[in-house]
């Protein structure tokens, strides 16, 4: 494995990688928003709440 011996170098790395850590926290929450939001949907939909209108 390649470890570089340059500190800047270190650094960009770091900062690359908390980077992607947060795009991946963030994209992570989007995920959970929308898997909440289709479960409060699939409930409407099973309750009645909300019809099902099938375009013919």
């Amino acid at each position: 494995m390649y470890i570089p011996s340059s500190r800047p170098e270190q650094q960009k790395i770091a900062t690359v990688l908390t980077n992607a850590d947060k795009e991946i926290e963030l994209l992570e929450q989007q995920l959970a928003g929308f898997q909440q939001e289709k479960k409060a949907l699939m409930q409407q939909l099973l309750t009645g709440k909300k019809p099902v209108v099938i375009d013919s």
